[in-house]
């Protein structure tokens, strides 16, 4: 399931419970959104902070303690730093600041208003979708195969991309949005695309650090 690259890093206890704290980050972020006013310009980020805590919650439901579980939490921690990194310490930050595969989101996210469209607020959300799970999720990866020293195989690939994960965001993105018509309506589009999206983010930073290996070895 994993080749250990060297000793591993943090019991499974441990890691479980820094996903946890994770979680209970994410919960207060999330209210502090929720409690805002309807207008207030920060209020739309509501959305996505929501979303995430919500597919956080069912992937750690689903994580039981198994050796399967080890890797997945200890991705947890990093990909949570790197949305608060691009979206909690930037929200008032020019775009110019800001990571360029997070401006989109900011971008439509600062745009939204309590009339906006629906079409709207999903854009948006699926704008902050993509550059956390496409972009994001493959540097937490491999941030953490560096910290546990584990390397993902075909068998750990197919937990955190395929069933487990789809599964998770898919009953993460119901309890939080609600039954949305527009979020029905796509799902045989955007589980798929979904899938894409952390699937081919992984491969690409992994060939990057290939290609950037290869240049130190030379």
């Amino acid at each position: 399931m994993y080749r250990l690259d060297r000793e591993p890093g943090a019991p499974a206890d441990e890691s479980r419970a820094q996903a946890e704290a994770v979680e209970r980050r994410l919960t207060k972020i999330a209210a502090t959104f929720e409690h805002l006013d309807a207008d207030h310009p920060h209020r739309a980020y509501g959305d996505f902070a929501a979303l995430y805590l919500s597919t956080t919650r069912h992937w750690l439901a689903r994580l039981a303690p198994s050796p399967e579980s080890v890797f997945p939490l200890h991705v947890m921690p990093p990909f949570y730093a790197l949305y608060a990194q691009h979206v909690v310490a930037r929200i008032d930050a020019p775009l110019s600041r800001i990571a360029p595969h997070w401006r989109a989101y900011h971008r439509r996210t600062r745009s939204l208003r309590p009339v906006s469209a629906p079409l709207a607020r999903f854009l948006a959300l699926a704008s902050g979708i993509r550059a956390h799970s496409h972009a994001d999720m493959g540097a937490a990866i491999l941030a953490a195969e560096r910290s546990s020293g584990m390397r993902l195989d075909d068998h750990a690939r197919h937990h955190m991309f395929d069933a487990v994960a789809t599964r998770a965001f898919a009953e993460g993105a119901q309890a939080a949005l609600g039954c949305s018509p527009m979020l029905e309506v796509t799902r045989p589009i955007w589980l798929p695309v979904l899938h894409h999206w952390r699937a081919s983010g992984y491969r690409r930073q992994w060939r990057d650090r290939g290609v950037s290996q290869g240049a130190q070895a030379v």
